[in-house]
């Protein structure tokens, strides 16, 4: 009975191991234009394909480094990763960086970018586009500051879109843009900046997430040095759907603590996720992990 009893949990350790091993490869391809690129985003989309977005290298401007300009370029795959039609965005005078595409609730996509006019403001660059790649709506938003780092993009139920980005200028601080995405029963307006709100609290703060919420609003999570501290402090703040902020909470854990991202949950609270430095009882660092009502 013993020897049955080893034997059977001998089989089981090994049927558990064996379907604990990494699944195998299905397929592995590779995309590029003539002068090179990046991806930056990839999205599942429903029915079976994907969209992908980033970047193609048009020419690098000499005498200025590694300044070169770019467009943006986005893909659509089938279940087996073949291309089915391939796009390029924006304006290639331009160094164009694609921060994020988002699938949309019109089954189209849509993303932001980071515009870069070598010597001029940097630009938001908004694209909205069908399930084609046909551009249902564009716009810039220009910011008098030398440098941007966008964060991410969220579409909220009723169609219109959060962005937040940092700005870099004499200190660091973050912006919420509000773009209105159209009715379904008229486009018109589409595209339009409908607020933004520029949040400055002391020292320097970085925005690093964005995610709609169900009542029209937003949350953003970020760091901030704007308490008297030493270090880092991961800070969430909420909006409504008119760029009004709602609360902002800071936390602190007496380390240097950063959000990299934050979702709703169903019963209307929070997830963040984040970075914790050396965080209590250990000597590296390690994720960060907050979950508010």
């Amino acid at each position: 009975m013993r020897l049955f009893t080893l034997l059977f949990i001998t089989l089981l350790i090994i049927a558990s191991s064996l379907s604990a091993q990494a699944p195998n490869t299905v397929w592995t391809k590779t995309y590029t234009g003539p002068g090179g690129s990046r991806a930056m985003s990839v999205v599942a989309i429903p029915g079976g394909g994907y969209f992908v977005g980033g970047m193609i290298n048009v020419e690098t401007v000499s005498g200025s480094g590694d300044w070169s300009k770019r467009d943006l370029w986005v893909l659509r795959l089938d279940e087996s990763g073949d291309t089915l039609w391939s796009r390029t965005y924006g304006n290639h005078d331009f160094r164009q960086e694609m921060a994020q595409l988002i699938l949309t609730n019109d089954s189209g996509f849509a993303f932001v970018s980071h515009r870069d006019g070598h010597g001029i403001d940097d630009q938001l660059y908004f694209v909205k586009a069908d399930s084609d790649g046909i551009v249902q709506w564009e716009t810039l938003d220009t910011l008098e500051k030398s440098y941007m780092n966008i964060a991410s993009l969220s579409q909220t139920p009723d169609r219109s879109f959060f962005a937040a980005h940092t700005t870099f200028g004499s200190a660091m601080d973050f912006v919420v843009t509000a773009v209105f995405g159209g009715l379904i029963v008229s486009p018109e307006g589409a595209g339009d900046i409908m607020n933004r709100r520029q949040s400055r609290w002391g020292l320097d703060e970085a925005a690093l997430g964005i995610a709609a919420t169900a009542d029209g609003g937003n949350v953003v999570c970020g760091w901030t040095t704007s308490i008297p501290t030493w270090h880092e402090n991961l800070f969430v703040m909420k909006s409504n759907r008119f760029g009004m902020v709602e609360w902002t909470k800071i936390y602190d854990s007496g380390k240097a603590d950063g959000a990299a991202d934050v979702k709703q949950t169903n019963d209307g609270g929070f997830y963040v996720l984040g970075h914790a430095d050396r965080p209590v009882n250990s000597d590296v660092d390690g994720f960060y992990l907050l979950r508010t009502d």
